[in-house]
């Protein structure tokens, strides 16, 4: 019964490590949309002056 609670805790240490690296993989993907889409802002911008 021990060994199967060690098991369970590990699962839910691994679930939750994989929960935080995707939740900053996605923070990182969102950062680099947002700087694509102010490049784009800012070459739109020179050519317009």
């Amino acid at each position: 019964m021990e060994h199967q609670q060690l098991e369970e805790r590990r699962m839910q240490q691994t679930v939750s490590q994989l929960s935080q690296d995707s939740e900053g993989i996605l923070g990182e993907m969102d950062l680099q949309i947002e700087r694509k889409y102010c490049s784009r802002n800012i070459i739109s911008l020179e050519k317009t002056c």
